[in-house]
């Protein structure tokens, strides 16, 4: 009888223990949204990572290998944990220690912060750009196309009385 209730306190202590565990990414299936973990000795099978977003707006934002990571196990079995959430680490520190900001570095060097965006290297837009007031630049601006200003083109304006030397302002 002792047996008994000793292997179900055991089993229940085991999977108290199991409830929440911190481990690293070890492996990621991105198509399946899911990945291995390692914690201590323990390697997990795949299991899924969680999103902030998975209705009609979406974000991708997928575990790494060498994260730390959260797992949780609402049954307190491994198998059926969930990649809950991330933890700054030695490895991986945080990115900020203002409590005003909010920083968000991808490794394509974007910077986005709540009170500024910085791009750190090149930004490549396929479509319109629309800017709602100054654009403030600090270095050459390069066109593979006209370029127009108060509805006067760069390439197809005219000059009035045009002799050589100053000329008149474009019409």
């Amino acid at each position: 009888m002792f047996d008994k209730i000793f292997k179900k306190f055991n089993n229940i202590e085991r999977k108290l223990e199991n409830l929440i565990k911190i481990g690293v990414v070890i492996e990621v299936n991105y198509a399946d949204c899911t990945a291995r973990v390692k914690i201590g000795e323990i390697e997990t099978n795949f299991l899924s990572f969680a999103t902030v977003k998975a209705g009609s707006h979406k974000m991708w934002s997928p575990v790494e290998i060498g994260e730390q990571v959260l797992i949780f196990s609402p049954s307190g079995e491994l198998t059926n944990g969930i990649i809950f959430g991330s933890l700054y680490s030695n490895a991986n520190a945080a990115p900020n220690s203002t409590p005003a900001k909010e920083v968000r570095i991808v490794p394509a060097g974007i910077d986005v912060t709540t009170n500024k965006f910085v791009i750190n290297g090149q930004l490549k837009v396929n479509g319109s750009v629309s800017v709602s007031g100054d654009v403030i630049n600090g270095g050459d601006v390069i066109s593979g196309g006209d370029q127009v200003a108060g509805s006067i083109s760069t390439q197809n304006h005219t000059h009035a009385g045009c002799q050589g030397g100053s000329t008149g302002k474009p019409q």
